[in-house]
């Protein structure tokens, strides 16, 4: 939703709207990891070590191909994808577990 407003907004409150969105985009690291972490059962420090390895490897080529789109593309059309592509993604929060590993052993 932030990235579609970000789009439809013009002048200060478009930078308003990217400054939030930042905010949100740096926050989903440290929460993902705490769920891997909370996921990890015995072996949290390899868990939380693949996810970094998986995490930077995804970022580089994303970002080569997101380029790749705007280049093709035109940037507006390519910020509307990806934000479709990332709300493609949000029905899978509900498939996550609802207990966590550490309190379930309890």
């Amino acid at each position: 939703i932030l990235m579609l407003l970000f789009l439809a907004t013009d002048g200060p409150v478009r930078l308003g709207v990217l400054a939030v969105l930042g905010l949100v985009t740096l926050s989903t690291t440290p929460v993902l990891m705490a769920l891997v972490v909370e996921s990890s059962g015995s072996s949290p420090a390899a868990a939380t070590g693949t996810f970094m390895m998986i995490s930077f490897a995804l970022r580089s080529l994303i970002t080569l191909l997101v380029g790749a789109a705007g280049d093709l593309f035109g940037l507006d059309a390519t910020y509307v994808g990806c934000a479709v592509l990332v709300s493609l993604g949000l029905p899978f929060v509900f498939r996550l577990p609802k207990k966590s590993v550490w309190s379930a052993g309890n």
